[in-house]
């Protein structure tokens, strides 16, 4: 089913919509209330579109668009999968109980480090590859371009300046030369954020105000300085899309707001009709850890097959050449990989998730570093909850990163302190 044809069947029965709707929002209001601290907490915004995405598919099944045996299949893998999400679940995150002598020499060591890094390399991207933002596909950016190191350690190296900056604006003083520093990286960001060309380019800022001030403060009341960021990454939104399609105001914040409905894309493109169906792997398993697999050069590109979403969209739309299609969703994935043996895939993604979120944390040392660098990897792994695959692949790049930092740790630690040492906390 193609985007307007859904539309059409959308508007003719608004009714069913919003009933399907209300009946998510009672659900995942309460998942959410277990799940996460507040508004800009990453794992709720992917809450917010799962509420979203979850309601094109009973809307399509009592619209007579789809068969029951689909639509079973459906409400079985997410109750697999956030059953056991929630099974596995703590109320609390803590880290453990030492910490990293003169961490905050330290950690502004890296800061300029990685500030500095990350605009050598932004620059570069600009100058060879172009600017994101007017190009026809942003996601091909780096596709055979041999700089994907460049693009695993980017975000990372913006998260961590981001969050820092968070930090230094508490405990400097106003107006020294520290202030001027902080606004100037933050004057940074919001430019290439722009220029990303993403509907989310600032979400980055979201996510850094999010780990320092409810993983390092430990605050986890919904304020109105909360509030201002998800007010000012919607208008950033809007903004990016008046730029990258030369829309009008009213017409980009329509599409911004549809992007909420379209979470559920891949529902009403690969459920009717069975569509699903046309699209193949040569290896299941490849495919879904092709993402690890593939950078370590141990399967080639052809092995792991065409993406899905990519597939599913010249299905719809045979004449589309470019590199774009929906996020498959963890119960169409486990539904095109292995049937009816996906609902054993959802429920395995809820335990991973649950261990790695609220396990790990015990292992890393209490202080802004550790924060920083468990901010990156929880914004990152909560995206197996959009899209399986495309978080496999995420798992390369935190690797990547966690190496590169562990590096550029170990060398500052050991010319600042002159030896690697931490001390236990009482």
């Amino acid at each position: 089913m193609q985007h307007l044809d859904f539309l059409e069947l959308l508007t003719d029965n608004i009714f069913i919509y919003l009933l399907c709707l209300l009946a998510n929002i009672i659900i995942f209001w309460k998942v959410g209330e277990k799940l996460t601290r507040t508004w800009i907490d990453p794992l709720r915004l992917i809450i917010i579109f799962a509420t979203f995405a979850n309601a094109i598919p009973p809307f399509l099944y009592f619209t007579n668009t789809i068969d029951s045996e689909i639509f079973f299949h459906f409400l079985i893998s997410e109750s697999f999968l956030w059953g056991a999400f929630l099974l596995f679940s703590r109320s609390d995150i803590n880290f453990a109980k030492t910490a990293i002598i003169n961490e905050n020499k330290i950690a502004f060591s890296m800061y300029i480090l990685f500030f500095i890094l990350y605009t050598i390399l932004i620059g570069f991207t600009y100058a060879y590859l172009g600017i994101p933002l007017f190009l026809p596909s942003r996601l091909s950016l780096f596709v055979d371009t041999g700089l994907g190191s460049i693009e695993r350690i980017l975000p990372f190296l913006q998260l961590y300046c981001l969050i820092f900056s968070f930090y230094l604006l508490e405990v400097s003083k106003k107006k020294s030369f520290i202030r001027l520093i902080v606004y100037f990286v933050f004057a940074t960001f919001v430019v290439t954020g722009i220029l990303s060309g993403s509907k989310s380019g600032l979400a980055p800022f979201l996510t850094a105000a999010f780990g320092y001030y409810c993983f390092y403060k430990k605050e986890t009341v919904f304020g109105l300085k909360y509030l201002k960021y998800l007010v000012f990454a919607a208008v950033a939104g809007i903004l990016v899309i008046i730029l990258s399609s030369e829309v009008t105001a009213l017409a980009a914040t329509q599409e911004f707001f549809f992007r909420f409905i379209a979470s559920g894309d891949v529902y009403w493109m690969g459920y009717p009709d069975r569509l699903y169906a046309n699209t193949s792997v040569p290896n299941s398993f490849s495919y879904l850890f092709s993402g690890i697999l593939a950078p370590l050069r141990l399967i080639e590109a052809p092995v792991a097959g065409t993406g899905l979403g990519f597939q599913l969209s010249r299905i719809i739309n045979p004449g589309m050449d470019l590199l774009v299609g929906p996020n498959i969703r963890p119960a169409m994935l486990g539904l095109m990989l292995f049937g009816w043996g996906g609902i054993f895939l959802t429920f395995g993604i809820g335990v991973f998730l649950a261990i790695v979120i609220f396990q790990l944390p015990r292992l890393l040392p209490k202080g802004i570093l550790s924060v920083i660098y468990y901010t990156y990897l929880y914004s990152v792994v909560v995206v197996f909850l959009q899209d399986p695959a495309y978080g496999v692949g995420c798992i390369s790049n935190v690797v990547f990163c966690t190496i590169f930092f562990i590096f550029s740790l170990f060398i500052c630690m050991s010319i600042i302190n002159k030896l690697i040492a931490f001390k236990k906390l009482k």
